[in-house]
């Protein structure tokens, strides 16, 4: 008889056991949801961000696009605009410090080596688009698509019109921004699609 109220009492605390372990894992598992349910939140809240940084400086780069094409200058204050919105772009790919050393990089390299081969306003626009397009992995590479892009969009155009002599120029001088503007979407995308897709990283 005390054999069997002794088996009794261990199946008895061995269920309180069990269920006391199982009521811990379930306030970790309660514990774990509001955490995952938060990333969730500030992940979707930073995609908002990002899509609202992205029309707006969209926004300025069509404006600078128009004044170029129909004034062939943009004032400087359209670079005022887009300038925040491409640094809320840099700032969402994170806080690594080599990416806002490829921007700066970028940038210096359009004042000093490619400021004599086209007008201020497109280096300044190239600069833009650099702080968006940045990252520290990669360096200044996409931001150096980016200007072969404009250039071979530029050419096709413009050879298709019959404004390009022998020696490679212009017969005509033409707007560059709307082509960099163009092509800076095209960029976007296509880092889009890689990053989707996992062949780039």
């Amino acid at each position: 008889g005390r054999s069997s109220q002794d088996q009794c009492h261990r199946c008895e605390r061995k269920c309180i056991r069990g269920s006391a372990d199982e009521t811990a894992v379930n306030r970790q598992d309660n514990r774990g949801k509001p955490q995952d349910g938060s990333m969730q939140r500030v992940r979707k809240g930073a995609g908002v961000i990002r899509i609202m940084a992205y029309i707006m400086l969209s926004g300025g780069l069509l404006m600078a696009s128009w004044m170029d094409r129909k004034e062939c200058w943009v004032y400087n204050y359209v670079w005022w605009w887009c300038m925040p919105w491409a640094c809320l772009l840099a700032l969402s790919e994170g806080w690594d410090i080599r990416t806002w050393i490829a921007a700066a990089g970028f940038a210096a390299l359009q004042q000093l080596v490619f400021g004599h081969m086209y007008g201020r306003a497109d280096c300044y626009a190239f600069s833009v688009c650099a702080l968006a397009e940045c990252t520290g992995d990669t360096g200044i590479l996409w931001p150096l698509c980016h200007m072969l892009l404009a250039v071979i969009l530029l050419t096709v155009v413009q050879l298709f019109h019959g404004n390009v002599t022998l020696d490679g120029r212009l017969r005509v001088p033409q707007p560059f921004i709307p082509y960099i503007t163009v092509s800076f979407w095209m960029v976007t995308v296509l880092r889009y699609f890689l990053n989707a897709t996992y062949i780039y990283a």
